[in-house]
């Protein structure tokens, strides 16, 4: 990456400080002020107008960039028409300065920096919701019809809430339906889920998560059941996820099946294809890409 200041650009902002510019005299702005100096300034630097005395609640960091970021979404749709396959995940946008709104998640590839919910098709970005932290931990502008009236989790609500964009001028989809398939990993798949997309006429799959930690186990229920039976304290199936004969070949008979075997049952509304298939370790996952006949 390239930086200007002043009239020359340096690969790095210690490299104004050097010795010598590419052409071979020194940098004017070492005369000036000292590399120390300026970080310390720069770091209070703002690309946007300051609080106003009607208004002096102090604005999030998304507030600061909405303009911009909402110029670049717009943009985004204008130039690229998505093909078939959609995408939905979170991602992190690398940012080591001071914002409320960081995250630090060490097993990621980016540990640290604002946490992003991504919809893209083939890498390229058509659309995002920012994550917040704190008391309004979440999704940011999140569609709440989703989570209130129809009882979604709001991880789940943001598939839905990406999904359903509609274009400011004409009002129409941006993802009509019939076109697109929609993938995802454990964080976001249920049968609750992929049948709401299924009515959308959106076809949808994903792995499916069957663990959770013991503090989410209490009450008890069948999950536990499969627990103990398992030998693991910590795990609990989730009804609502997939069929409990598939979670139980996973917990319980996974060393004794064979690799490349696959188990397919339907959901109990018959919207949903759930499957069992044994790779190096047994992968659940759930799909409405195919009807099954």
């Amino acid at each position: 990456m390239l930086i200007h200041i002043g009239l020359t650009q340096e690969s790095s902002i210690e490299d104004y400080w050097g010795s010598l510019d590419t052409t071979g005299s020194e940098h004017i702005v070492k005369k000036y002020i000292s590399r120390v100096r300026f970080e310390q300034l720069d770091r209070y630097f703002r690309c946007t107008e300051p609080w106003s005395d009607d208004d002096p609640t102090p604005r999030s960091t998304f507030d600061r960039v909405d303009k911009l970021a909402e110029h670049i979404r717009l943009t985004c749709r204008k130039l690229y028409n998505p093909g078939t396959h959609l995408a939905v995940d979170e991602t992190i946008e690398r940012f080591m300065g001071r914002a409320p709104e960081i995250v630090n998640i060490p097993s990621k590839p980016t540990p640290e920096g604002f946490k992003i919910w991504v919809l893209a098709n083939e890498g390229y970005i058509l659309d995002w919701l920012w994550h917040a932290r704190g008391d309004k931990a979440g999704p940011v502008d999140l569609d709440e019809t989703f989570t209130k009236e129809e009882g979604f989790s709001k991880t789940q609500a943001v598939v839905l809430d990406l999904l359903t964009q509609r274009d400011a001028e004409s009002n129409e989809p941006l993802y009509p339906p019939g076109k697109h398939i929609v993938w995802l990993d454990n964080l976001f798949t249920s049968v609750k889920l992929l049948t709401r997309l299924r009515g959308l006429s959106i076809r949808g799959t994903g792995t499916v998560r069957t663990t959770k930690t013991e503090r989410e186990i209490k009450g008890g229920g069948e999950g536990d059941i499969l627990a103990h039976a398992a030998g693991r304290k910590k795990v609990k199936v989730a009804a609502e996820q997939i069929s409990h004969r598939l979670a139980d070949l996973k917990l319980t008979h996974a060393a004794q099946i064979e690799w490349g075997t696959l188990y397919a049952v339907t959901s109990k509304d018959g919207q949903v294809m759930e499957f069992a298939w044994k790779d190096a370790n047994m992968v659940l996952f759930m799909s409405t890409i195919d009807d099954g006949k």
